[in-house]
């Protein structure tokens, strides 16, 4: 929507193996992926630029859990820029769109940019309709594009977490739980957010004594954002071919 040309990478290791691949002017890490982190991925691709000669590229960190720990963390592993979540669109703007220091960016608009990532943050609100065509500028098709991915991938996530916390593994519980909790934050939705975001602290903290109760809630929620999800469907669908319809006529 903004004229940059956008790779994604899924996890820390395809995040380095692109870079070494191909040029980009800016590279987003979430600190939190599998298999490599955010923080390791810098690392590697900075080792990289050191032992190759390879122009130094601009990398932003991003994070949902904003503590001086972890910007210290970003800095340490040659990261250029951090960023917190939930953040507003016009400061990822800013910090993609800038030269700043380090690199040479090609103005407003035409960067080529990496974004690594695992999550996409809560931000408050109540209305997923509103809170989608706001995100999106009105854009039906990725609207729907986005509500087909998570009506697909939700109850797989949700799976996981069950079945992590029967077997009692509180690593893979806290990798699940935050997964669908960045999904979650794409439509804004509060409560099943906190039932997932507890599951993930559970889950780091090995106490799942009390993980029922969140685990219940967090069914409920999804449950609920499905119908919502699945109206706002509809509504788009018709919404849509009623346009065509009018530009046939």
């Amino acid at each position: 929507m903004r004229g940059h040309t956008v790779s994604g990478a899924s996890d820390g290791l395809q995040a380095v193996a692109s870079a070494e691949k191909q040029l980009f002017d800016v590279i987003l890490l979430d600190q939190e992926m599998p298999r490599m982190s955010g923080i390791e991925a810098a690392r590697a691709i900075r080792q990289k630029e050191a032992s190759s000669g390879k122009k130094r590229v601009r990398i932003i960190g991003l994070t949902g859990n904003s503590t001086p720990e972890d910007e210290r963390r970003s800095r340490e592993a040659g990261m250029d820029g951090f960023l917190a979540k939930p953040f507003e669109k016009s400061q990822l703007f800013h910090l993609v769109e800038s030269a700043g220091s380090i690199g040479e960016l090609r103005g407003s608009a035409g960067a080529i940019v990496m974004a690594a990532t695992n999550d996409m943050e809560e931000n408050a609100v109540q209305d997923v309709a509103t809170h989608l065509r706001r995100m999106t500028s009105g854009n039906d098709r990725l609207i729907k594009s986005l509500i087909a991915s998570f009506l697909a991938d939700a109850p797989k996530k949700f799976t996981e977490i069950k079945r992590a916390m029967e077997n009692k593994d509180a690593e893979k519980l806290a990798r699940a739980a935050h997964s669908l909790k960045g999904s979650l934050g794409i439509f804004g939705v509060q409560h099943p957010i906190a039932a997932a975001r507890s599951l993930e602290v559970m889950g780091r903290t090995g106490r799942l004594r009390s993980a029922a109760s969140d685990l219940h809630a967090l069914e409920e929620g999804l449950k609920h954002l499905k119908l919502e999800l699945q109206a706002l469907q509809k509504k788009t669908a018709s919404g849509t071919h009623s346009r065509r319809a009018r530009r046939k006529h």
